[in-house]
């Protein structure tokens, strides 16, 4: 588990190895979204090669002793990510989905009910993209050649006053605020007005609530002066001309199956 604030270099991540794209679904862990010591992991989640422990006369050599822990650190706090992620994500399409989201279009108006919301499922290819990406320190959204089959949120937290979970929280509470901020027309179309937005944007909010997205993976840098983080999210979302959730009664219109809605928070198992 996370013990507290552990700042890694994430690009040493990328030369360690990530894992290759395994996926784990959020579902087994849905009924503990308040617990912090859950843990979802995309294992292996960082393939190593094994190394001999280098002996001494003293027992293992401090070098190899110091790569382990790092190795170690380094594991601990990319679940820790990975698990605030999935955590944050998953709550708020489940307000979303019954209808508990406050919506800035109208005064007192409420995000209306969804009749689909999917369960979503933390991918490591997705973290895998948004990683290399954050390793840059660029501020900018990488261009879509880079992360095929994906869109992007980015964030820029102006502090290193905190740690990743602190600035990624921060990141997933500013994508979500935009609802309560700026607003979505009632009708939850995705218009091209609505891509378009100078102002009262809400293009990162409607990537997270997308009905029938189902994965996400994020990933966090510390740079010099601020922290930078990528959300990515697998297409299709942001379709222009398409809802960003269908709207009804929470779980009418979940795909046919058994056990094809979770009541408890309004999104469908697939």
């Amino acid at each position: 588990m996370f013990h507290g604030p552990i700042l890694v270099n994430c690009c040493a991540l990328l030369l360690l190895g990530l894992s290759s794209g395994q996926n784990t679904s959020i579902s087994p862990w849905i009924a503990a979204l308040d617990d912090p010591s859950t843990i979802i992991s995309c294992e292996p989640w960082i393939t190593i090669t094994p190394e001999p422990w280098t002996t001494t006369s003293n027992g293992p050599s401090t070098a190899t002793s110091s790569r382990r822990t790092t190795s170690s650190l380094m594991k601990e706090t990319q679940l820790a990510n990975q698990n605030l992620t999935a955590r944050k994500v998953c709550v708020f399409r489940s307000l979303v989905a019954r209808g508990r989201a406050a919506n800035a279009e109208h005064p007192g108006e409420f995000a209306p009910s969804s009749s689909r919301m999917d369960l979503m499922e933390y991918d490591c290819v997705a973290e895998r993209y948004a990683l290399r990406h954050v390793c840059l320190c660029d501020r900018k959204q990488s261009p879509a050649a880079y992360r095929p089959g994906y869109q992007e949120n980015i964030h820029i937290l102006q502090t290193t006053s905190t740690n990743t979970l602190g600035a990624l929280q921060n990141a997933i509470s500013t994508f979500t605020s935009e609802l309560t901020s700026n607003g979505i027309p009632s009708n939850m179309a995705f218009s091209a007005n609505v891509n378009q937005r100078q102002h009262r944007t809400v293009t990162r909010v409607s990537k997270v609530i997308w009905g029938t997205n189902r994965y996400v993976g994020c990933a966090t840098q510390l740079c010099r002066g601020f922290y930078f983080t990528s959300c990515m999210y697998r297409n299709p979302v942001n379709v222009v001309g398409s809802n960003i959730y269908s709207i009804g009664a929470v779980c009418s219109a979940c795909p046919a199956g058994p056990n094809n809605c979770n009541t408890a928070i309004g999104l469908c198992s697939w």
